[in-house]
């Protein structure tokens, strides 16, 4: 591994002689880009260090898959009632539900939005941007509610609706 370092730093190097012959400007704006060798280099050196135990490894944040550990705040009894609801009304190909499952679930449940409505309640919970609710957001509804979040919005307030299924 060390020989390997060894080599791609020589390569590196030797690019960035060849480099040197550009005009300043776009040396700079080279530099500033993030060369994806240059980047490498400095992974490889880092878990070089994480091995020989001079340096600590890099911890990366972990999403939590298993609802039932993340929502604690629910029974599993709720939760299980809650998906259940959820696969009611979500697309059964994608299981999410988008704009127009939405707007049928709220009509079903007898507290009908408008699509700016519509458009809000899934973005007061939409994590990932997609436009659309999965299992875990909208379980994020449900713990808003059980932590009064929702108490400041009116009686007719789409989300504080859904919330109340």
């Amino acid at each position: 591994l060390q020989s390997s370092l060894s080599r791609l730093h020589l390569l590196i190097n030797s690019q960035l002689t060849s480099v040197r012959s550009i005009p300043a400007n776009i040396t700079h704006s080279l530099s500033t880009m993030g060369d994806s060798s240059n980047e490498l280099f400095a992974k490889l050196q880092h878990r070089e260090a994480v091995n020989q135990g001079t340096e600590a490894p890099q911890q990366t944040a972990r999403v939590t898959k298993n609802v039932y550990m993340e929502f604690t705040e629910f029974t599993r009894k709720q939760i299980k009632e809650l998906e259940k609801k959820f696969k009611q009304f979500c697309s059964p190909e994608t299981q999410i539900i988008g704009l127009t499952e939405l707007k049928f679930m709220m009509e079903k449940l007898g507290a009908p939005q408008t699509h700016i409505g519509l458009k809000e309640i899934i973005k007061a919970v939409d994590e990932d941007l997609d436009n659309a609710l999965t299992f875990r957001e909208f379980l994020l509804i449900f713990r808003k509610l059980a932590a009064g979040d929702l108490a400041d919005r009116d009686e007719d307030d789409g989300l504080l609706q859904l919330a109340k299924l």
